[in-house]
């Protein structure tokens, strides 16, 4: 049984970077709309990406940008639904790395699903009562930042809400990682 392969590589098909400004001017990039068609034509597409700072490279996310747009596609809401996808990052990545955490968050936000052990059917979503247990526990925390923020410039609320943010991120992590070790003894 043989595997048909098709490679898009972003050095020979570069693409513009996004904006909905050019995309007004100049209409969908020719290129992007060869990359919709190999997704919607693929049943598994890689996507790698370095570790850009935590996160995915420029180069990648303007890729998702341009390929879920409309363009001559109508069905670009659609466009990663029900597609698989198997992330890479540097060697040794392992699937709790920010980076392909985010990937992983953009691509399931798009409706595709990541095949990779350690990512099978883990949605990175949370429920009611996780959001709830979360936002219950900075309840008072954010009232008293709330109060503060109306006394403070914008700059001191803007620090004040990253403080926050950086909080929940942290509180998020050990459930996310549980999540993870628990989908990755699962997909075993």
């Amino acid at each position: 049984m043989g595997a048909e392969v098709t490679v898009g590589d972003l050095k020979k098909m570069p693409l513009p970077l996004y904006t909905q400004d050019y995309e007004e001017e100049h209409g969908m990039d020719p290129n992007a709309l060869m990359f919709q068609k190999m997704i919607l034509g693929s049943d598994l597409t890689i996507l790698a990406t370095p570790n850009n700072n935590r996160s995915i490279s420029s180069e990648l996310k303007n890729f998702i940008d341009w390929v879920s747009r409309k363009g001559d596609n109508k069905r670009y809401q659609k466009m990663f639904e029900g597609k698989n996808f198997f992330i890479m990052g540097p060697p040794g990545t392992k699937p709790e790395a920010p980076v392909l955490q985010h990937l992983a968050s953009i691509i399931g936000s798009l409706g595709g699903k990541i095949v990779n052990k350690g990512f099978a059917d883990f949605k990175f979503e949370l429920n009611e009562k996780e959001k709830s247990d979360i936002l219950g526990s900075f309840k008072d925390e954010l009232k008293l930042k709330e109060t503060a923020d109306l006394e403070t410039d914008q700059v001191k609320q803007k620090q004040a809400r990253e403080d926050l943010n950086a909080r929940i991120q942290n509180r998020l992590r050990p459930m996310l990682k549980n999540a993870l070790e628990t989908v990755g003894h699962i997909a075993k």
